[in-house]
C-alpha cells in the first residue's frame, strides 16, 4: 500500500489563515520533537524534508540497488529509505514538533514528511533547477524538493523569502510567520501572535497540552473559542474540591512520559488509575503545596518534600497496587496480598525487637556483656579444662542437676538410691534409721549424717560397681563424695570459674530449670558445642543503657515501615487503599470544602480557580484579549496565582463565625489523610513488592481456604480491615463477608469454649 495513500479532507484540516493558499496539512504529527539531523549509523546521516510520491518513487528505483535499502521508520514513525538503522541518535541542529506528516496546497502536490539522505537530497535537486540556487521550505521550514517549479511560491518559499508570486495573488506563505519561535506554551508569529491551526488550536510543543485524546493521543494545549462566555456560563459545575484538583493538574509543568518502540518514542500516561489517567508528571503537581490549605488543590503538602505532587494519584497508584490495574485481577490481588502480609508480619517482629532493644539493657537479662547473653552464660563453662572433663566422668550423677542441691552428698545419695546401689554398705537402711525422709533427701539437714555415710563406702569393689550402675569413669575414686569435687571427678586441678559442682548446680538451677539431659557426657557435649566468639566490636554495641546503640537502631530503621512511634503496623499500612480505610477522612474533606464553598469565600475560590485555568489555556473572551501576547497571558496568570495564595491567607486569618472551624475540619482530617497516605506509599516501596498476576488454582483455592484465619486477625495486623474493605455488594462479595464472619465469630467462640460444629 502506498504510504501517501490520504483521504482529503477528512484526514486533515485546510487553514483558514492560509485559505488563499489552500493550505491543507494531515491531522497526523510529529507528536514530540525530533532532531531536524538525524544519525542512523555512524556514516549514515538523514535530513527531515517533504517529498511528493513522485519523488519518494524515484528514490525507490535510485537506490533500491544499494545494499540493504529498504523502507524503514525512524524517529516519530518518520519514514526513511536507507540501510538498517544500526545507531539512532540526533545531531544539534535543532528540533521539530507538530510538523505535519502530510502537507499539500495550491499548486503543490499531496507532500509526506521524511529522513533523506544527503544521496538522496542531491539526487533530488539535480532533477529540479530550481533547487540549484536556493532551497524551498514548507511546514515548520522543513526543506522540500518538489520537481515543479510552480512549488516556489505556491505554499513554499524560498530562503531569500522571496516576494510573492502573482498565481497566488500576494498571500506567498512566508516561513518565518509561519513556523514561527517557541515559546513555553506554543508556537508564536514573529509579531507575537499565537499561530493557530485550521480548528482554531494555538499549534503549542506537545508538552502543555493535554495527552490523552484524539488518534495520536494528544490534545492540544489551547483551544480558541469563538464567541465570549462568562464565569456562570455553566463550563465547569461539579464541587470545589474536585475543580481544584483539576486545575493543579492542568499547569503541572511536568513532562509526558515517553516509551521506545522500535527507534520510535511514544507518549504514554504516567498511570491510568482507578479515578484518572495521569499524562503529565503527577509528582510535579504542587500548586497549592506550600498554602496552608493544601486540600483545596488535593495535593501533598509541602511538608512531605519526598512525596510531591497530586494526592489523588497517589491514592490511585495505591489502589491498582493491590489489583493490577484499574481493573480486578485475583491472581495479582493473591500475590500483593501474600507479599504485603508477610512483609508486615516480618516488619512487626523487627520493630518490636528494636524497641526492647531500645529500652532494656545486658543487666536486664542478668548479663553483663553479649558474651554472656548470646551463651546464656554458659560460656563460662568452658573456661579452662577440668569442668567439662568432670561432666563426662560422672555419669548419671547429672541427673540432678537441676535438683537445686547437685553437687551435695545429698544429690549423689539419691541417685545412688534410685538405681539400686542403696544396698552398699547398707546406705538406704543407715539413712533410714537415721531418720532420713527419703522424700525430702536434698534437705541441708541430712547434709552431714549422708556425708558420714558416703565418706564410709571405700570398698574398692563396691566402688567399681556405683561406677559401672553410674556410668562413670572418675579416675582414682575414693569415695562417693569425689562425685561433689570437680578436681577429683576430673582427675585433674580444678581450673574452672567454680569452686565446687554446688556451685554449678545453683548456676544451672537458675539458667535451665528444665533441662532435659540426664547424663554428664550430653552436658559436655552441649558446652563444646556453644558459641562464645564475641569479639570486642561486637561488646562495643550495646550502651549503658540500651542493647544496641542509637545510631544502629536508626540505621536500621530506615529499611523497616514508617509508623508513629515505631509501633507495630498493619497490612492496611502497606497496601490497604482499596480496602478503604482513609475514606473518612476524605468524606471528612470533602464536607469541609462544600462548607467553605457555602460561605462568601466560594465563589472567590472558584472564581479564582476559573481564571487560573482560563489565562493558563489562554482561552479569551473578549476580541481584545484574541489579540493579546503570550507575555500578557503569562501575567495574568501569575496575576491569579498570586490572588489565590493572598486569599488563603485571607481565610486562614479570618476569626469570624464559623470559618475557623471549617478550616481546622479541613486540615485536621487532610492532614490525617495524607499522612497516612504517605506512610503507606513509602511503606509499600519499602516492602519492594514484585507482582505479577501469574497464578494457578491451587493459589486461588489455598487463598480462599485461608480466609476465616485472615477474618480472626491472631496476629492483629489488619487482614480483617482488608478483606471486609475490598468485597463488594455481589453475590461473591456477600459469600466472602458471610465466610469472614464466620471465620471471626469461631475465633471468638472457640477461645470461650464453645464447640464449633460446622464451617461454610
Amino acid at each position: 500500500m502506498s504510504i501517501f495513500n490520504i483521504n482529503f479532507p477528512s484526514d486533515g484540516i485546510y487553514s483558514a489563515r492560509y485559505s488563499s493558499l489552500g493550505l491543507w496539512y494531515s491531522n497526523q504529527k510529529v507528536t514530540y520533537p525530533v532532531p531536524r539531523i538525524a544519525r542512523y549509523d555512524n556514516n549514515v546521516i538523514a535530513y527531515l524534508g517533504y517529498i511528493t510520491e513522485e519523488e519518494y518513487n524515484s528514490i525507490v528505483a535510485e537506490f533500491s540497488s544499494y545494499p540493504n535499502y529498504e523502507l524503514r521508520q525512524g524517529y516519530n514513525s518518520i519514514d526513511y529509505f536507507g540501510p538498517p538503522i544500526r545507531l539512532l541518535s540526533a545531531i544539534p541542529k535543532g528540533t521539530v514538533a507538530l510538523a505535519p506528516i502530510y502537507y499539500k496546497a495550491n499548486g503543490i502536490d499531496l507532500h509526506k514528511l521524511v529522513y533523506l539522505t544527503q544521496e538522496q537530497i542531491t539526487f533530488l535537486k539535480a532533477r529540479n533547477p530550481v533547487l540549484a540556487n536556493k532551497t524551498l521550505y514548507g511546514p515548520w521550514r522543513i526543506p522540500i524538493y518538489d520537481y515543479s517549479a510552480d512549488a516556489e511560491g505556491n505554499g513554499a518559499n524560498t530562503s531569500e523569502i522571496s516576494a510573492s508570486d502573482s498565481r497566488n495573488n500576494g498571500s506567498s506563505l512566508d516561513v518565518n510567520e509561519f513556523s514561527g519561535t517557541w515559546s513555553q506554551d506554543g508556537w508564536y508569529s514573529k509579531d507575537g501572535k499565537p499561530i493557530r491551526d485550521g480548528s482554531g488550536n494555538i499549534i503549542g510543543r506537545g508538552v502543555p497540552g493535554e495527552f490523552g485524546g484524539g488518534g495520536d493521543g494528544y490534545r492540544p494545549a489551547f483551544r480558541y473559542v469563538p464567541i465570549p462566555f462568562g464565569p456562570n456560563s455553566g463550563v465547569y459545575t461539579g464541587s470545589l474540591s474536585a475543580q481544584g484538583n483539576m486545575v493543579a493538574m492542568q499547569i503541572n509543568p511536568g513532562k509526558p512520559k515517553f516509551v521506545t518502540e522500535a527507534y520510535n518514542l511514544r507518549v504514554v500516561p504516567y498511570h491510568s488509575g482507578y479515578f484518572k489517567e495521569y499524562w503529565k508528571d503527577p509528582s510535579e503537581t504542587t500548586f497549592g503545596a506550600n498554602t496552608q490549605m493544601p486540600a483545596l488543590t488535593g495535593v501533598m503538602p509541602d511538608k512531605y518534600p519526598d512525596l510531591p505532587g497530586n494526592a489523588v494519584y497517589y491514592v490511585d497508584l495505591q489502589m491498582s497496587r493491590l489489583s493490577g490495574s484499574n481493573a480486578w485481577e485475583n491472581n495479582f490481588f493473591i500475590n500483593a496480598f501474600n507479599q504485603a502480609l508477610g512483609y508486615t508480619l516480618t516488619s512487626n517482629s523487627y520493630l518490636a525487637a528494636l524497641k526492647t532493644a531500645e529500652g532494656t539493657d545486658l543487666a536486664y537479662y542478668g548479663a553483663d556483656s553479649y558474651q554472656v547473653l548470646t551463651t546464656q552464660g554458659f560460656n563460662q563453662y568452658q573456661v579452662g579444662n577440668a569442668l567439662v572433663l568432670a561432666f563426662r566422668n560422672i555419669g548419671k550423677i547429672a541427673r540432678e542437676i537441676t535438683s537445686g542441691y547437685f553437687g551435695t552428698a545429698n544429690a549423689v545419695a539419691k541417685v545412688m538410691i534410685d538405681l539400686g546401689l542403696g544396698y552398699i554398705n547398707n546406705l538406704s537402711v543407715n539413712l533410714y534409721s537415721a531418720g532420713v525422709n527419703f522424700e525430702d533427701i536434698g534437705n541441708e539437714v541430712y547434709t552431714p549424717y549422708i556425708t558420714d555415710q558416703l565418706r564410709q563406702i571405700t570398698n574398692a569393689t563396691d566402688l567399681q560397681t556405683i561406677q559401672e550402675v553410674l556410668e562413670s569413669s572418675v579416675p582414682n575414686i575414693a569415695n562417693p563424695l569425689d562425685y561433689t569435687r570437680i578436681d577429683r571427678s576430673a582427675g585433674i586441678p580444678n581450673d574452672s570459674e567454680f569452686t565446687d559442682f554446688v556451685a554449678v548446680g545453683q548456676d544451672f538451677y537458675n539458667r535451665a530449670p528444665n533441662l532435659l539431659l540426664t547424663t554428664g557426657a550430653e552436658i559436655a557435649d552441649l558446652i563444646d558445642k556453644i558459641q562464645s566468639n564475641v569479639t570486642a566490636n561486637v561488646e562495643a554495641v550495646s550502651t549503658a543503657n540500651a542493647l544496641i546503640r542509637q545510631d544502629l537502631i536508626d540505621s536500621l530503621r530506615v529499611l523497616l515501615p514508617y509508623s508513629p512511634n515505631n509501633s507495630p503496623i498493619s497490612i492496611l499500612n502497606v497496601i490497604g487503599m482499596s480496602s478503604g480505610y482513609l475514606l473518612q477522612e476524605m468524606q471528612k474533606v470533602n464536607e469541609g470544602v462544600a462548607a467553605l464553598y457555602a460561605t462568601d469565600y466560594g465563589p472567590q475560590i472558584r472564581s479564582t480557580f476559573s481564571n487560573i485555568s482560563r489565562y493558563y489555556a489562554k482561552v479569551p473572551l473578549t476580541t481584545q484579549e484574541q489579540s493579546e501576547s503570550a507575555a500578557w497571558w503569562d501575567t495574568q496568570l501569575e496575576k491569579e496565582k498570586t490572588a489565590y495564595y493572598t486569599l488563603i491567607d485571607t481565610i486562614m486569618a479570618d476569626t469570624t463565625g464559623n470559618i475557623p472551624a471549617i478550616v481546622d475540619h479541613i486540615n485536621t482530617n487532610y492532614d490525617n489523610f495524607t499522612s497516612n497516605l504517605y506512610a503507606e506509599y513509602r511503606n509499600y516501596n519499602l516492602a519492594n513488592i514484585a507482582s505479577s498476576n501469574f497464578g494457578d488454582v491451587t493459589s486461588t483455592l489455598a487463598f480462599i481456604q485461608s480466609m476465616p484465619g485472615y477474618a480472626a486477625d491472631p496476629d492483629n495486623v489488619g487482614t480483617d480491615l482488608m478483606l471486609y474493605g475490598i468485597t463488594q455488594s455481589n453475590d461473591g462479595g456477600e459469600i466472602a463477608r458471610t465466610v469472614l464472619d464466620q471465620g471471626k465469630n469461631d475465633a471468638f467462640l472457640s477461645n470461650a469454649g464453645v464447640t464449633i460444629t460446622g464451617i461454610i
